[in-house]
């Protein structure tokens, strides 16, 4: 019986089984099935050939366009001017417009200066409360100096703009033959044409103050990312300054110019000769420029090379105590406002308010980063050590406190990346720069060597001198 019992249990159990596999199949076997699924099948299969042979074809036809594009520029263009030493600069000016408060104020002033031999753009802020001479020895902020020569010339725009460029390049020392002068008002209609800029924000950024239309407040946010702002929220991130200094706006403002370049050029319009014209034809209407469309199509050539941007402002905005906290591009300090009644004005570093025009410091540091761009792509790690012997500087009357960091502070004052100071293990005679990599870091040791005095190079690097250049200090340099 139990044998039998098993037997009976087993053969039902699988006649069960049987049946449940059989229904699973008719499932599958019924037409409705077999052929919604054979549907998405081909569908999918089908999207992603046409997904693959649409963005083939969109290669294709952005790759005639833009050589078409060359092709139409090279047969009208005209050669930008440069400076002796190649590069493209162009006075960059925001301004208020009639109905805005301030008219005709530069408030934000910039150098954009284009190497394309190496596709570097330097954009080099002038504050608007720099004080400097006028016409006819007038003396006040440089962003009055636009609007008084437009009022002297008899509301001539060419003439004050030429006026401007000359004041400009005698801060600099740079030959700056174009400029670019865009109203406030004018910006944000020429952004709506674009329909929005790229910006990346560092840092969360929060304005609670930022005026409304009802003569109140509004918060004004933009959180830390890759950011597509329309023009309200362009304007707004490139003019509040309520929570922040003139200083970290005017980086704001060269991050709006840098994004709307790339805009321009190189993501929506360079792909066809006509929007091109078309921009610069509206652009027309809301920027005075001094750039010809035939000199503009003539950067179409550049469009595909690897592009760097470098954001320097001339600042007081810094401390020299010790070499950590000095910020480049330190060259201005801020003077009392009780002898300008009650303005904020600010002079060259070593100028007096009776010799305001003293730009030896404003034209060394143009020098090094416009003029000398490929340093700052190498962008070495310095390293200066003390390898002077206290005991030979004592006997010929040196003094060589802190001789290292008042180095270190010079040299981060005109943009050169110092990481760290220390003492030598031991004394030299001579000042000797050790770098592993001669042709790594060529341009900034041509620099140093114009900037101190170097007995010799050497690739010899001993242990923690062999990453980045490290420079010791000798006997020779306290003897200088």
């Amino acid at each position: 019986m139990t044998y039998r019992k098993k037997t009976v249990w087993f053969t039902r159990s699988k006649v069960w089984r049987k049946k449940e596999y059989n229904s699973f199949w008719s499932l599958i076997h019924r037409p409705i099935v077999w052929k919604t699924v054979l549907f998405w099948v081909l569908f999918f299969a089908s999207l992603f050939v046409f997904s693959q042979l649409f963005s083939w074809w969109r290669d294709i036809v952005a790759t005639i366009s833009k050589e078409t594009v060359k092709i139409v520029a090279k047969t009208t263009w005209e050669k930008m001017t440069r400076d002796t030493l190649g590069n493209i600069n162009v006075l960059i000016a925001w301004y208020a417009g009639e109905e805005e408060r301030g008219w005709l104020l530069t408030d934000t002033l910039m150098v954009a200066s284009y190497n394309p031999s190496i596709w570097t753009v330097t954009f080099l802020s002038i504050p608007r409360d720099l004080f400097v001479t006028y016409h006819k020895w007038w003396r006040w902020r440089l962003n009055w100096a636009y609007r008084a020569k437009y009022i002297d010339s008899d509301n001539n725009h060419e003439e004050a703009a030429d006026y401007l460029l000359d004041k400009v390049s005698e801060i600099t020392w740079i030959h700056i033959p174009y400029f670019s002068f865009v109203s406030f008002n004018w910006f944000t209609d020429f952004i709506d044409s674009l329909w929005w800029i790229s910006v990346d924000v560092p840092e969360d950024f929060v304005d609670p103050y930022y005026p409304d239309d009802n003569n109140w407040f509004q918060t004004f946010t933009v959180l830390k990312w890759i950011q597509e702002l329309d023009w309200d929220a362009a304007l707004k991130y490139a003019r509040s300054r309520q929570t922040t200094s003139d200083f970290s706006r005017t980086l704001r403002q060269q991050q709006i110019i840098k994004s709307t370049i790339e805009k321009i050029f190189w993501e929506l319009w360079i792909t066809n000769a006509s929007k091109i014209r078309g921009l610069y034809n509206d652009a027309f209407d809301m920027v005075k420029t001094n750039i010809s469309i035939k000199e503009i199509l003539w950067l179409v050539q550049y469009i595909e090379n690897e592009r760097r941007f470098f954001s320097f402002v001339y600042t007081s905005d810094c401390d020299k105590r010790y070499f950590e906290l000095t910020t480049p591009w330190c060259v201005l300090v801020l003077w009392n406002k009780d002898d300008y009644n009650g303005q904020s004005v600010m002079l060259p570093i070593w100028a007096t308010p009776w010799n305001i025009d003293y730009y030896k410091h404003t034209k060394d540091f143009a020098f090094w980063v416009i003029q000398n761009q490929e340093f700052l792509i190498e962008n070495a790690p310095i390293r200066i050590l003390n390898g002077i012997d206290r005991n030979w500087a004592k006997s010929n009357w040196y003094n060589i406190e802190w001789i290292a960091t008042r180095m270190a502070i010079d040299l981060k004052a005109q943009a050169f990346n110092v990481v760290d100071i220390v003492n030598h293990d031991t004394t030299l005679e001579k000042s000797i720069l050790y770098v592993q990599d001669k042709q790594a870091y060529a341009h900034t040791i041509d620099l140093l060597e114009i900037f101190v005095d170097i007995d010799e190079v050497r690739t010899d690097g001993q242990g923690d001198l062999a990453e980045g250049i490290s420079l010791v200090l000798g006997n020779s340099y306290a003897a200088e």
